[in-house]
């Protein structure tokens, strides 16, 4: 039986929140002024107007979710039409202020005006695909939890962190908390791939990796007998460059929008990178987590159905292993493969012969391949 978690969003600010005005009229003042916006850019009601077609309707879209944050000053609602992924806006409620857009739904602003809390649907056109191929039920992709942290909208490469698919959820009326149930079948899945499954590709999440520095020191200073004090040195500042580097993969694949972060891999070898990095792994050409396993004729021919439903330029291949079926279906379906380092670092000096070198090479290269 999988429990609930109630965890903090991030560690709450000893400082109270600050109410300027009202919430709720000002996010009526707010609304009401985009609403005279609108009516004031458009044409007479005397003008002629062209007749609307069933393209236009599609196109139109609907507010939704409008919520204006308890200290006034961040305006979040979600923009829906008939086709498409929802949009979830986020603003500063102030004449010239930024604006920011995620694929996502249903937000809920925290009430110390820091967090905004929000699920993230699969891509439509994912969806449609898989429909189209029989999935129905379980085996269609669920919504994700996510949180984006209203300080950090704007700074490079930020995007908003997933949590994971989850059966409920609650925000607390206080504060920065958050309770939520995870799925029992996404727990399982992640208990083997932590554990030797799937995908042991661990290291394509660089967070990670710089979450295990300080155990591992721990147990060589406890079982090597290395000095500990150079460890930690060592630790903290090797910590410092993995951070930094995440924020310069995130900045690198800043400029793919969600609705384009689409990945058909060779196997699966990259589930930490597209869950850090908010990517969709639509399919694979070589079924399960290891690299000896044989294409199914049937499976790549609905590989290439998946393809032209969802538009993905390109197959990621490995250097490390064969290509050749990804090759064959890659000319069967008129897209590109692109070949990544995943199991080891490349050849010295090519720019992925070291860690952080690798990351960065990879993270170019698919921003290259989809963008």
């Amino acid at each position: 039986m999988t429990l609930p978690r109630i965890r903090p969003v991030a560690r709450a600010l000893a400082a109270p929140v600050v109410r300027a005005f009202s919430a709720a009229r000002a996010l009526s003042a707010a609304l009401a002024i985009g609403a005279a916006v609108a009516l004031a850019t458009a044409a007479p009601a005397t003008a002629q107007q062209p007749a609307l077609d069933h393209d236009d309707v599609l196109q139109w879209k609907n507010i939704g979710s409008p919520s204006l944050s308890a200290d006034g000053t961040w305006l979040v609602y979600t923009l829906t039409a008939m086709e498409g992924d929802p949009v979830l806006n986020i603003r500063e409620a102030r004449e010239g202020g930024r604006e920011f857009s995620f694929r996502g739904n249903r937000p809920t602003i925290t009430s110390d005006s820091r967090f905004v809390i929000f699920q993230i649907p699969p891509p439509e056109a994912l969806v449609d695909s898989l429909r189209l191929a029989g999935e129905r039920g379980d085996a269609l992709p669920s919504d994700t939890l996510a949180i984006a942290e209203l300080a950090s909208l704007g700074d490079d490469g930020y995007m908003p962190r997933r949590i994971g698919v989850v059966t409920n959820f609650r925000v607390a009326a206080e504060g920065s908390w958050i309770a939520y149930k995870p799925d029992e079948e996404e727990e399982e899945e992640d208990e083997e791939e932590h554990h030797g499954g799937d995908d042991p590709h661990v290291w394509f999440d660089p967070i990670r990796v710089a979450d295990a520095l300080l155990p591992l020191s721990e147990a060589l200073a406890a079982q090597g007998g290395l000095d500990s004090g150079a460890l930690s040195a060592c630790v903290t500042k090797y910590r410092g460059e993995l951070v930094a580097l995440d924020d310069e993969v995130a900045g690198i694949l800043a400029p793919l929008p969600h609705d384009e972060r689409l990945m058909l891999t060779n196997h699966d070898a990259l589930g930490y990178f597209a869950n850090r990095y908010e990517f969709e792994l639509v399919g694979t050409v070589i079924p399960g987590g290891t690299s000896i396993g044989e294409a199914n004729p049937s499976e790549l021919q609905e590989l290439v159905g998946l393809i032209g439903q969802t538009g993905v330029p390109a197959i990621f291949a490995e250097s490390s292993h064969s290509s050749d079926d990804a090759e064959a279906l890659a000319r069967q379906a008129g897209v590109d493969v692109v070949v990544l380092d995943t199991g080891s670092l490349g050849p010295s000096g090519s720019g992925s012969d070291t860690y952080l070198g690798f990351m960065r090479s990879n993270a170019q290269k698919i921003a290259d391949a989809l963008g």
